[in-house]
């Protein structure tokens, strides 16, 4: 009897181990998903906004189908404040950071953004980019260490 006990024991604490693993792998995972789902919604909202500032004539404070001029917003779209340099083109947040690049013709740009606090180490497995132009926002992003990125086009 006490060996049928101490047997049934083992299993209980081997269950509960493994219980516990699971979890905690299924929360990182999670963790990972909602960090890249903030991220490519803050880059889309930044991309709408440059877009509109591409669409709107110059006579109304836009650029007049041209990206040149158009720099991050300085509101508060989220809790945290941010601290924006429009000198470099560079904005950040306590987790994130964005940059944008205006190709030369005005006509294209980009906007990245990469999470500043992922884990202890942001090992670079998280990134997201919106490139803009006339046509839409094509939307790439990618949540593995492999590399592998995933291409979404809006028109």
């Amino acid at each position: 009897m006490g060996q049928q006990q101490l047997l049934l024991i083992v299993l209980g604490v081997i269950i509960a181990g493994i219980a516990v693993v699971v979890g905690i792998n299924l929360f990182n995972a999670n963790s990972r998903t909602a960090t890249l789902d903030t991220l490519t919604h803050q880059l889309i909202s930044y991309g709408q906004l440059a877009l509109e500032y591409y669409k709107k004539p110059k006579a109304y404070g836009g650029g007049g189908h041209s990206f040149e001029g158009w720099i991050f917003p300085n509101s508060r779209t989220d809790l945290e404040s941010k601290m924006i340099s429009p000198a470099n083109g560079s904005c950040s947040t306590q987790t994130v950071w964005f940059d944008y690049n205006i190709d030369e013709d005005s006509q294209t740009m980009g906007i990245y953004g990469l999470p500043t606090d992922y884990g202890s180490n942001n090992d670079g497995s998280i990134a997201a980019a919106v490139f803009l132009s006339a046509s839409g926002m094509r939307i790439v992003n990618m949540s593995n260490k492999e590399g592998i990125w995933t291409v979404v086009d809006l028109h």
